[in-house]
């Protein structure tokens, strides 16, 4: 999947610091990322559903079986896309992930040391861009899918968010 020009992504500022998937942090002073930000984000999530439906056929949705697929078509294609499709695509799958986050367990996005993240609760966050970055350098041992999974194991307690 590449976005042609009159659809290209909508760059999200992502800061290239540690490449954490979940971690703990305070987040009472964690401010609000800008507007144009977090509509850049929603505009990535119309990106993805678009072109997917468009030129493969594929319907998408904010739930589990639509980041498994896009879990599957990292893995599949992450050897044989340029390096500036795939910051393109980690922008826009990261933007994908945070709201599938939000959607069905909570949050909100949240800047935490200058990185664009998911403020989950308490001292919980979820860096999806990272995480799509991650999978992308790494392949299948850094599955977004595995990382969305652990989301809620997270926020009820049973799993300490860990780096990952």
């Amino acid at each position: 999947m590449q976005p042609s020009s009159d659809r290209d992504a909508l760059v999200v500022s992502r800061a290239n610091g540690s490449l954490l998937g979940l971690s703990m942090a305070n987040a009472d002073d964690s401010p609000a990322p800008q507007p144009e930000i977090l509509a850049a984000i929603k505009g990535n999530v119309d990106v993805v559903k678009n072109i997917l439906s468009e030129e493969l056929g594929v319907t998408l949705d904010l739930d589990a079986a639509s980041i498994e697929w896009i879990d599957g078509y990292i893995n599949r294609n992450r050897e044989a896309i340029s390096e500036a499709t795939r910051e393109r695509l980690i922008d826009i799958f990261g933007s994908f992930l945070g709201e599938a986050i939000i959607q069905n367990h909570g949050g909100r996005w949240a800047l935490h040391e200058g990185a664009l993240g998911i403020h989950l609760q308490g001292k919980s966050w979820a860096f999806p861009f990272n995480k799509v970055e991650k999978q992308f350098k790494h392949g299948a041992g850094d599955s977004i899918r595995s990382f969305y999974t652990f989301v809620p194991k997270i926020l009820d307690g049973s799993l300490s968010a860990a780096k990952s």
